[in-house]
């Protein structure tokens, strides 16, 4: 298969920081020319989750816990 055909994923730990992390995702898909898929590491964050809002090129955002 080539490189260039496999999906992207980013992955990006998150503890208690759900602000920082909409912005990161936010500048992330502003940035993105092709969709990738985000898989969040919430690394036992205290505080709830907000909701996400929708992306263009973030195809999913599921969260590890």
């Amino acid at each position: 298969m080539d490189a260039s055909a496999r999906p992207a994923v980013v992955l990006i730990p998150v503890f208690n920081d759900w602000d920082a992390v909409v912005c990161l995702l936010s500048e992330l898909d502003q940035q993105l020319a092709e969709p990738v898929d985000v898989l969040l590491v919430d690394d036992g964050s205290v505080t709830p989750m907000p909701g996400l809002p929708e992306f263009r090129n973030l195809r999913t955002a599921k969260v590890l816990h």
